[in-house]
């Protein structure tokens, strides 16, 4: 909503989101369904990748020479490779 013109109406309407003063109705949400998950590590992994308020400061061309904190997407955990087995 907060890229629309006032005109279509994005003014008063009604999102989802919580609106932020600066960034308005924006956000990334991330869902993850399993079964017996660390929901706190999760928690804690994904805290872990928040830019600090120094960090934000940088703006984009800053954030693009940060290392990306998460695993990579190809790497294979054991609980992975058993998990067909059943």
């Amino acid at each position: 909503m907060a890229q629309l013109p006032e005109e279509r109406g994005a003014a008063g309407a009604v999102t989802l989101q919580p609106w932020h003063e600066q960034w308005g109705d924006r956000c990334q949400l991330i869902w993850w369904l399993g079964i017996n998950m660390d929901e706190q590590s999760l928690r804690a992994m994904l805290d872990g990748c928040l830019l600090s308020d120094k960090e934000m400061e940088g703006g984009p061309d800053a954030w693009s020479r940060l290392e990306d904190p998460l695993p990579s997407w190809d790497e294979v955990h054991d609980s992975d490779e058993d998990s067909d087995e059943d």
